[in-house]
């Protein structure tokens, strides 16, 4: 009996302490619920205020001077021009070009622009080269370009003296991928203009077309023609991606001096493979046609050029790399010999050129060069030799 007793206290000792937990285990409250989070707001972008408007007039200048040493390697026995160069003495610091360009932006539509050159080269540009020779003048200045535009929905009218629409190399040196110019740039195109062209540019095309006075005596201080027949040129180009453009260009008309016959023709083809910002790879032909006199009884013959080059240029960072193969096939000599004798050479000429640069501060350039040239005929070193070596040391200031 007792200990049927003592298990039934057991059990309501049991039934009581369940009963006395029994508030804190199934009678807790649940833990509250966090407050709401409040709604997180993202600030709309900032939209950047709208560009202000250009404020007409609008003054830019801009230049450079370029200076260089040239050496023949060759014993040349004197210290003049270099035979089919267009700036370059045989032994002898120059001072190319101190350049000064002034454009003013008048409103939206009407711009004019005035190129100024003193030095060296611009005594070369001061007088008419025939034939491959010149004859500088002490006139150490010369307008390179001088010119008004008016520009409205793609077409530009340009009126006054402006550069040639052909071939690679420019009157500026230090936008060349050599300190030295080429044959093509002396010998089988012109270098400026004076007169009007029309030029249409939409999208990767643009075209242009001009009347000038004739070439040959684009160097003339007084910017005239020398016959009374004027030179059409004209432009066809397309850039169809960013790494790749090509332009056929020309002048055709009567450059012999008082005259009215016998045309010229010049067609020339220039343009560049872009690989990447490191590389550019510029290429240009160039066919040109005329009648030239042949002896001294007026009998005329049918003269023409042909050549071709290549100039690729490597940038990497401050260091460059400029080089040039070229070609140029004179045919009956029209370029490249004195009026008078024409017809009776038909001399080939080759140049190769290595140029390595390293710019300081992306504004102060140095450059080497190693040059030569090679020819069919003896028309170098006084004319005794099939060719010639050169070397240059070059400084130039881009502001």
């Amino acid at each position: 009996m007792k200990s049927a007793r003592m298990r039934h206290v057991s059990s309501l000792g049991l039934s009581f302490a369940a009963c006395a937990l029994a508030p804190k285990v199934w009678g807790q409250a649940a833990p509250p619920a966090p407050p709401p989070t409040a709604p997180v707001t993202v600030a709309a972008p900032a939209t950047p205020p709208a560009p202000e408007p250009p404020k007409y007039p609008i003054t830019t200048i801009s230049g450079f001077v370029e200076a260089a040493y040239h050496v023949s390697l060759d014993d040349s026995g004197n210290a003049g021009a270099l035979p089919f160069r267009a700036y370059d003495t045989a032994n002898g610091l120059q001072l190319h070009s101190a350049h000064l360009q002034v454009k003013h932006q008048a409103t939206e539509h009407v711009a004019g622009q005035i190129e100024f050159e003193a030095g060296s080269d611009a005594a070369v540009n001061n007088v008419t080269h025939v034939a491959g020779q010149t004859s500088p003048t002490g006139q150490l200045f010369d307008v390179l370009e001088a010119f008004g535009t008016y520009s409205n929905s793609g077409i530009t009218l340009t009126a006054g003296k402006f550069v040639t629409y052909e071939g690679i190399e420019v009157v500026p040196g230090p936008s060349n991928p050599t300190i030295t110019r080429g044959f093509l740039y002396f010998l089988a195109e012109p270098i400026t203009h004076v007169g009007a062209k029309l030029h249409y540019a939409t999208g990767p095309l643009d075209v242009g077309v001009g009347l000038v006075n004739g070439w040959d005596t684009h160097g003339t201080f007084y910017t005239s023609d020398n016959n009374n027949q004027k030179t059409i040129i004209f432009r066809a180009a397309a850039t169809p991606s960013p790494m790749f453009f090509a332009a056929v260009s020309g002048t055709y008309g009567v450059e012999v001096p008082n005259a009215n016959v016998h045309p010229r023709l010049s067609l020339d083809l220039t343009g560049a493979v872009i690989p990447n910002d490191m590389i550019t790879i510029n290429f240009q032909a160039n066919y040109g046609s005329e009648k030239v006199v042949a002896d001294t009884m007026g009998n005329t013959v049918d003269a023409s050029w042909l050549g071709f080059g290549i100039q690729p240029l490597i940038k990497a960072g401050p260091l460059s790399l400029g080089a040039r193969y070229e070609y140029f096939k004179d045919t009956k000599g029209s370029r490249t010999v004195n009026p008078g004798t024409a017809g009776n050479l038909d001399p080939s000429l080759m140049n190769f050129t290595i140029t390595p640069g390293y710019t300081f501060d992306g504004a102060f350039t140095l450059r080497g060069e190693f040059r030569y040239d090679t020819a069919s005929e003896q028309v170098f070193v006084n004319a005794t030799q099939k060719h010639q070596s050169t070397v240059a040391i070059s400084a130039h200031y881009v502001f």
